[in-house]
């Protein structure tokens, strides 16, 4: 008689044991994975506020009219125009030559990220408002951009995440208008 040859496969205890060690390795790694993912879109909100910060300057200087750069505390809008009432109270491009309009932009950060201003840390509700439905009362002015590419003041704000534990510092220096970036302390 000839021996019964087994045919090469799997068997079903083998197979729940390779699912489990999938399982196992992903919820070992989501953690690490998120945190990272998290990590970089705060980011990548301070390199959206610095490039802001720059082109209110490089505005500045070329039009030769001061801008203002402003935020909603607690939520991620921010709006750079220049610095006169007609781009501020209600009007979202203000008036001006139409052969060479003003530079007006608003933006939110990436979801989930929030100007944070000393005790208000609104946390509540939509990390940002949808962009265009800002009231001007709403804005909080925290640069101003001169003529001569400086700014009015030096100014720091922290951008903060749920999921970050240490807040991203942006701060701008007055006298050359350059800005930096670096981690805060813990919350």
């Amino acid at each position: 008689m000839v021996p019964r040859r087994r045919r090469p496969g799997y068997t079903l205890l083998e197979l729940i044991l390779v699912v489990v060690l999938i399982v196992a390795v992903t919820a070992l790694a989501f953690p690490g994975l998120y945190s990272m993912y998290s990590y970089y879109k705060l980011e990548a909100s301070g390199d959206a506020i610095r490039a802001a910060w720059s082109n209110g300057r490089t505005h500045a200087v070329d039009e030769g009219r001061r801008y203002r750069f402003a935020v909603v505390p607690g939520k991620g809008n921010y709006r750079i125009a220049p610095e006169s009432a007609e781009f501020w109270q209600g009007g979202a491009s203000g008036g001006g030559d139409p052969e060479n309009p003003a530079y007006v932009f608003e933006d939110a950060l990436t979801s989930g990220i929030r100007f944070q201003f000393g005790n208000n840390n609104d946390a509540d509700g939509d990390s940002a408002m949808e962009v265009g439905s800002v009231s001007p009362d709403q804005w909080v002015t925290v640069a101003i951009f001169e003529v001569d590419g400086t700014a009015q003041e030096d100014v720091e704000i922290a951008l903060t995440s749920p999921d970050v534990a240490v807040p991203l510092l942006i701060k701008l220096r007055a006298a050359t208008g350059i800005s930096t970036r670096e981690r805060g302390e813990a919350k």
